[in-house]
């Protein structure tokens, strides 16, 4: 069935509200460089999922519930697509450790470095970045997922690990080299 211009505008007007929650549910601030363009790209997919859609959600209120339920659901998709389709890929914050990667590293020497590397970080660090520092540690995150653990912007989440690496970075200076080999990869990445 063929959707009139009116309803499609009437349609853009009530949802918006749907797609900024989509968009700020991926950190995305009104003040970021392509959120503009993000948000147009997701009033064309609001349309054509309201095409798609048996029901009338602008006349039912059963409807709208569905309708609200569908169109969150693709729109996150969409918007998940369009950031692994861009440039600026969301990057895990490396799972591998180099204990994976070199087979003759045992599981104790790896532990023993993460304990010492911990026990060193609690003295040099926020409660924030020690936070953030324990989950890139731990290396099972994403970076959105570090952001929405803390509640911070990825920007945010940058600085914060260039000021840990700062911090911890002289920790490296008098320890053998033999001793980075216990240790996730991005944690050396971002101290030596």
């Amino acid at each position: 069935m063929k959707k009139t211009q009116e309803e499609l505008t009437n349609v853009i007007i009530l949802f918006d509200p749907l797609i900024h929650h989509c968009l700020h549910h991926y950190q995305l601030s009104v003040y970021d460089i392509d959120y503009q363009d993000h948000l147009q790209e997701m009033r064309l997919e609001l349309l054509r999922l309201y095409q798609n859609f048996q029901g009338d959600p602008l006349n039912c209120q059963d409807d709208r519930y569905q309708f609200v339920a569908y169109a969150g659901k693709g729109l996150r998709w969409f918007l998940l697509n369009r950031f692994r389709q861009s440039a600026h890929q969301v990057t895990p914050t490396d799972p591998l450790t180099l204990s994976d990667l070199i087979e003759e590293a045992g599981e104790a020497e790896t532990q023993e470095a993460q304990y010492l590397l911990e026990q060193s970080a609690k003295e040099h660090l926020t409660r924030r970045e020690l936070k953030i520092f324990n989950l890139i540690l731990k290396g099972k995150w994403l970076n959105w997922e570090i952001c929405q653990l803390c509640q911070i912007s990825e920007r945010t989440l940058r600085y914060d690990k260039k000021r840990i690496a700062n911090k911890l970075r002289h920790l490296f200076d008098p320890v053998s080299k033999d001793f980075l080999f216990f240790l996730p990869v991005l944690v050396i990445k971002m101290c030596v």
